[in-house]
């Protein structure tokens, strides 16, 4: 897949959320692991690091789905790959509101730490794998597949 210079800056733009994606991921596993021995404080340091990844994650959810961004891309260089470009843009919604629940039930009096942990993990690794699709799905388009002849 050749670059143009927008498409290079889209790409900068890409890996920057890329990491800032990534390091909320990582903020939210800190708080997740910290001990609740205040759960009130804690799960306000729980709040703002899923507050953190909410608007990391809007700005993939942006980003990913420009005209003309990295999944309209690999569609462009490769077309069979319309269906798994769909998949992860259906995924962006659910992961998104699924975020917000977790943020409400973060804010909750008298919430069952463990019970938010099991969540909040689920969720984290839903993004996870949602993550190493899309890097998948952005490798397989640019991949070359002629051979040597």
């Amino acid at each position: 897949m050749s670059t143009n210079p927008s498409q290079q800056q889209s790409q900068q733009f890409r890996i920057s959320g890329y990491d800032a994606l990534r390091a909320a991921r990582q903020e939210v596993e800190d708080a997740l692991v910290a001990p609740a021995t205040e759960p009130a404080a804690w799960r306000g340091a729980l709040d703002r690091s899923l507050e953190a990844l909410e608007a990391a994650f809007t700005r993939h959810r942006t980003v990913s789905e420009l005209p003309d961004g990295p999944l309209d891309q690999a569609v462009a260089a490769k077309p069979g790959m319309r269906l798994a470009a769909q998949r992860l843009r259906n995924e962006h919604p659910v992961l998104l509101e699924e975020l917000a629940s977790l943020r409400a039930m973060a804010r909750a009096e008298g919430m069952d730490i463990e019970a938010l942990r099991w969540r909040v993990s689920a969720h984290q690794d839903a993004v996870r794998r949602h993550m190493a699709k899309g890097a998948d799905l952005i490798h397989e388009a640019g991949r070359d597949e002629g051979g040597e002849g």
